[in-house]
């Protein structure tokens, strides 16, 4: 058994997973796994990171399959006796233009993020050492699905007191309640991603509650994070995140210092804590959360945070003060020393206090709650008309509480009761036979169009109802996100899709009855019936407004202007078969049947193509249509009562039919060269994208070619060096053997005259042979001088 660290990453081949093990292979001081579904992405990314010199270690891991859980529980049980680090990164999100029905998308997406999450926790967490770190990535769009939930469901996940049971039931009932197409209704918001990540978020916290009560000693940490938005195959590429910046935070959590108590069961994002649960005053915890995220942060070390008023030099303040680190003895001294006057002159001019006494009196109330700490002071409150702040601080001495502004209406409005007229709302139904998955609802706003192909509940229920039906619609009198990808949702756009499924039912309904009407024998479904060129409309009036009150849809006066519903002519008539045959002419997919917005205004129409996106293509031949002349106006006109004129009417239809079939072929002869150049321009693409991708193979190549001969260069750098030594050395040498050899040439040539100086005392010597560079001389020298001596 190994006794090194051991930290489990999963869904690790891409994206932000590969970044965190990147991350953690560079800091954490163990051993690293990257896990993947797919074994050959898993090694493929396991040597992708070697090649960077990291030491990733790879093993099979897919957290929708039990055995493949278990498998991995008894792999890391048998060869570390536990684990330390459990980083739950695996997770899936369908694209926003996905036309899967969104009761399998709820399905699909929390059985990953939600309850295969859970299962890899709690099969996991008996095996956390001591000090280990568990991290769930989540996002910040739990927090932004949490805030559509109804208000009810939000009190349930931010309860302090939720059991993890009671969230997978809420969990089961999201997705049961979209199957049944109700879930809108009972509060839920439509985005499954969303929801998935709401559940996690809890699931955090109530794991984070049960470990502190059940292992308190152990000091184990559980947190879930948000990464931001990161450009990912999930995110797509305009995000503003790189992977590697999108892993700091969970690196950050798994990464807590030892000995570390907090965050512990919190929702962390770019390594601040962010507020989860909110208090009777909710708008007060998030207006200030940047005081609560100063007291939580790690470097702050606050224990406690205070919230209270006070009154200075006549005015109400609110005051925040913990007991954190706060300033150093030398920050302090230095921002208000004499050294640095200014800064004492700027916060004595632009504060409340006038003087350095006052300003320490207040330094000095920091000490009642302990040695250090920071506090912070906001004064010039915003005051309501009749000099009151806008919060109250009398009603409840214990909380602080916005302030009713209800004086001023209250006075200046009469007792009176009124009611405003509901307004009918244009709704426009057809078939979309040309494909069968794109179907559901066009939701536009000021001629924007705000939400594709929405599928009402009655088209996601199990029996499949309004299949291919599509419906457009005007809604004006919505609100639309700050981003224009979706409506608030309130109290009224949820009565409204109520409505649309309601209109769309009925109409799918009677189409039904009437194709089964006329051919009983006929099995082919209306959707697979490709639409047929008609000379006739069937007009109706349908108000969105069903039997029953719908406060929902009881518009402001301003909304009833004549600018927001334009009308093309004084006479405020609708050309209904001319309308509809430009209408099927170009769209070739709306079958003219449409609910008008009531007797007070009407339009002349050229719908949209709501199956492809030709709809640019067709623009131009419609604005041909529109320019037609006026003449023909009060030819075959019914009126918004729907009286239709008599014979005369009739026998003024039957002479225009020709000029409208000439006019229809025109239209189609201009659609066919309008899609010949479609199809050209489609070409082109293809070939552009070709040579982008030839282009981008050639830029790889050229990268993997710079970096060989960086590698090269360093290479060849480290040879230069050390050839430079070794010449150095030889140098050295050279020069030592060069002094030596002189040194030996005088010690000869002395040798020498000493030779020729002894054979002039003694005759009888022969030195003829003798070698002088031996210590041959030396001795007879020596022995001479004894004799001699």
């Amino acid at each position: 058994m190994s006794s090194s660290k051991v930290a489990l990453v999963t869904g690790g081949n891409k994206g932000i997973g590969f970044a965190i093990v990147r991350a953690m292979c560079k800091e954490y001081a163990g051993d690293v796994y990257l896990t993947a579904r797919d074994v050959g992405r898993g090694n493929a990314a396991v040597e992708s990171l070697k090649k960077e010199g990291l030491t990733p270690l790879f093993h099979q891991l897919d957290i929708t399959d039990p055995n493949s859980v278990r498998t991995a529980r008894d792999f890391f049980k048998e060869k570390y006796g536990g684990l330390d680090v459990l980083i739950n990164n695996a997770g899936i999100a369908f694209k926003v233009a996905d036309t899967t029905p969104f009761d399998i998308q709820a399905d699909v997406t929390l059985k990953t993020n939600f309850f295969a999450t859970r299962d890899m926790c709690n099969v996991f967490l008996p095996l956390i050492k001591p000090g280990g770190r568990i991290v769930n990535v989540s996002s910040v769009m739990g927090s932004v699905a949490l805030s559509r939930c109804s208000p009810e469901l939000q009190a349930r996940f931010r309860s302090d007191d939720i059991t993890e049971e009671e969230l997978v039931g809420l969990m089961e009932r999201f997705v049961r309640e979209t199957q049944e197409g109700v879930h809108a209704e009972r509060g839920w918001p439509s985005t499954a991603y969303g929801v998935s990540k709401t559940g996690l978020t809890t699931l955090t916290r109530i794991m984070a509650r049960n470990l502190s009560k059940e292992r308190p000693g152990d000091g184990i940490l559980c947190n879930a994070c948000c990464p931001g938005w990161v450009r990912t195959d999930m995110a797509g590429p305009n995000a503003t995140k790189s992977p590697d910046e999108g892993a700091i935070t969970p690196v950050y959590l798994a990464l807590l210092p030892a000995g570390a108590k907090e965050p512990h069961g919190q929702f962390v994002s770019e390594k601040k804590v962010q507020p989860w649960s909110s208090s009777k005053n909710g708008k007060w915890k998030t207006w200030h959360s940047s005081e609560h995220n100063n007291a939580y942060d790690p470097d702050v070390h606050a224990r406690q945070i205070w919230i209270d008023w006070t009154r200075i030099r006549g005015l109400d303040c609110l005051s925040f003060m913990d007991n954190g680190e706060g300033l150093t003895r030398a920050r302090l001294h230095k921002m208000l020393s004499v050294e640095d006057g200014a800064s004492l002159r700027a916060i004595l001019k632009h504060s409340l206090f006038n003087s350095e006494k006052e300003l320490f009196a207040e330094l000095r109330a920091i000490s009642a709650a302990g040695p250090t700490g920071t506090r912070i002071i906001i004064w010039n409150l915003r005051t309501t008309t009749n000099g009151e702040t806008e919060f109250d601080f009398d009603t409840d001495k214990y909380d602080i509480l916005i302030r009713a502004n209800i004086c001023d209406k209250s006075n200046m409005t009469p007792e009176s009761e009124y009611s405003l007229r509901n307004k009918r709302v244009r709704i426009t139904f057809g078939y979309n036979t040309k494909s069968k998955e794109h179907y559901g609802i066009m939701m536009y706003h000021k001629n924007r169009l705000i939400k594709p192909y929405v599928k009402v509940s009655c088209q996601c229920k199990t029996e499949r109802k309004g299949v291919g039906v599509i419906g457009v619609i005007e809604c004006n009198f919505l609100q639309p996100t700050h981003n224009k990808q979706d409506f608030d949702d309130t109290d009224k756009y949820r009565k409204i899709m109520h409505n649309l499924s309601i209109k769309l039912e009925e109409y799918w309904n009677e189409i039904r009855y009437k194709r089964k009407k006329e051919d009983p024998k006929c099995t082919v479904a209306i959707e697979d019936v490709l639409v047929k060129q008609k000379f006739s409309a069937i007009e109706t009036q349908m108000e969105v407004t069903p039997s029953f009150p719908v406060p929902s849809l009881t518009l402001p006066q301003e909304l009833c202007s004549e600018t927001l519903w334009p009308a093309l002519n004084e006479e405020r008539k609708t050309l209904t078969q001319f309308d509809t045959l430009v209408s099927k002419a170009a769209c070739g997919m709306m079958e003219g049947i449409e609910s008008h917005q009531g007797p007070a205004a009407a339009e002349e129409t050229c719908e949209r193509d709501a199956s492809s996106g030709t709809g640019r293509e067709y623009n131009s031949a419609a604005e041909q249509i529109i320019e037609l002349p006026l003449k023909n106006e009060k030819k075959g006109v019914v009126h918004h009562e729907g009286h239709v004129d008599d014979e005369e009417g009739e026998e003024e239809e039957e002479c225009n039919l020709a000029e409208v079939q000439q006019w229809q072929d025109e239209l189609m002869e201009l659609m066919h060269e309008t899609a010949e150049e479609r199809d050209a321009c489609r070409q082109e693409l293809e070939v552009l994208r070709e040579h982008s991708a030839a282009l981008e193979d050639e830029r790889i190549q050229l990268i993997s070619r710079l970096e060989s001969v960086e590698e090269d260069k360093s290479r060849l750098s480290t040879l230069c060096d050390q050839l430079r030594s070794q010449l150095s050395e030889l140098r050295e040498h050279r020069q030592r053997g060069t002094e030596e050899k002189d040194d030996s040439s005088k010690l000869k040539t002395l040798r020498l005259n000493l030779s020729r100086l002894l054979v002039s005392f003694i005759p009888s010597l022969h030195l003829e042979h003798v070698d002088y560079n031996s210590d041959i001389i030396d001795t007879i020298l020596i022995q001479v001088l004894e004799h001699i001596t």
